[in-house]
Formats: structure tokens, sequence, C-alpha cells
């Protein structure tokens, strides 16, 4: 079970032409609490009817950045033995830093198709974590495929 089974959540965002900005702020509560704060810039290109009247091309494009306690990343080392992939030894709990700061920084893209009913959307991710849980995570891209039908 989670340390931090409760979330509250609050999303404020601005869509415009040019840049869709948003602040998302978090309260996770449990045995541990943790608040964090996203702010995050997208922009969505379209274009329409590519190679029919009821087809669109959109490529939306993100770039965000997370502030965070890391209460619930210490209770999950403490309870889970976790290896630095570095180093290979077991990440000390007294270690972690758990107050507020930068935690991660990422890239996202996606390429949706749409034709009617019907929509393919490839996407890629890339996130940079900072902090403790830099020792135990990597910076490998991160590919989806979305396949979607709507009725």
């Amino acid at each position: 079970m989670s340390s931090a089974p409760n979330d509250l959540s609050w999303n404020l965002g601005w869509d415009n032409p040019v840049l869709s900005p948003s602040l998302n702020l978090d309260y996770s509560f449990g045995t541990t609490n943790d608040i964090s704060a996203g702010l995050d810039l997208s922009h969505s290109f379209a274009i329409n009817h590519i190679f029919c009247s009821s087809d669109k091309i959109s490529v939306p494009v993100s770039i965000s950045t997370t502030f965070a306690t890391a209460n619930f990343y210490k209770a999950y080392v403490t309870k889970n033995h976790v290896k630095n992939k570095k180093t290979k030894t077991e990440v000390n709990p007294a270690t972690v830093d758990t107050s507020f700061g930068i935690s991660d920084f990422s890239l996202s893209a996606s390429f949706s198709y749409q034709i009617k009913n019907f929509s393919l959307t490839p996407a890629v991710s890339y996130q940079v974590p900072f902090g403790s849980a830099a020792d135990i995570t990597g910076n490998t891209p991160v590919f989806t495929m979305q396949v979607g039908y709507i009725f």
C-alpha cells in the first residue's frame, strides 16, 4: 500500500494560440505528506484536410518542470531497500533530501493522425530527474503508441 494514498490537486491553465502555460499544485497525504508544483509550457500545431476532407494532423509539444518534496520517495527507499543505479549500493534513507526543490525537467512531443473516428498517436517523452531520484533512475526516453476509435 502507498504511504501517500490520498491526493488533492489544483490545475490552472490558459489556452492561447501561441503558448499555453499551466500551473498545477498537488498535495499527497497519508503516512507521508508531499507537496509539488509543476510548471508547463505547451503548443500544438494542427493541419486539417491533409489527404481528405475528414483527416487532421496535430503535433503537441511541451516542456515542464516540477518542484516537490520527497517524503514518499524516502519511505519507498526505506521499505524496498533500493539500490543506487550508478554505485550498485543500497540507498541510505538518511541521505534522501526531502526538502522542497526541483525534482525533474521533461520534454514531450506526439504526432497524432486522425481520420474520421480513428486516430493513431505515437509519442516520446524525455525526463531528467534531479535530487535523490537521479541516483536510481536513468534519462532514457519513453516511447508510446496510442490507437483510438470513437464510437
